[in-house]
């Protein structure tokens, strides 16, 4: 098991990608919501899995957003792809 100063750094750098990312544009600043994707990353970080490939990856992510929100607000699949690579890039090392 890791230990929980590892899982902590590594939702503290999901949350400056997600809310770099911004994907249904939610995030208003450190001040207003820096915990705003907090749900999301549990689940992205849940879904995580290093044999996976990246557009697999970023169908998982993109479907937390479709059911954490909905189609509609979740947007197009494409703005999800960097936001993916990003998480992946970091996750992977």
């Amino acid at each position: 098991m890791k230990n929980k100063n590892y899982i902590l750094e590594q939702k503290i750098i999901l949350r400056k990608i997600l809310n770099k990312h911004d994907p249904i544009h939610i995030y208003f600043g450190k001040k207003i919501n820096p915990d705003e994707y907090d749900l999301e990353i549990e689940k992205i970080l849940l879904a995580f899995n290093k044999n996976n490939n990246l557009e697999k990856f970023t169908e998982k992510v993109y479907t937390i957003f479709i059911k954490m929100f909905s189609p509609k607000i979740a947007g197009d699949r494409s703005k999800y792809v960097k936001l993916a690579e990003e998480i992946c890039n970091y996750l992977k090392k």
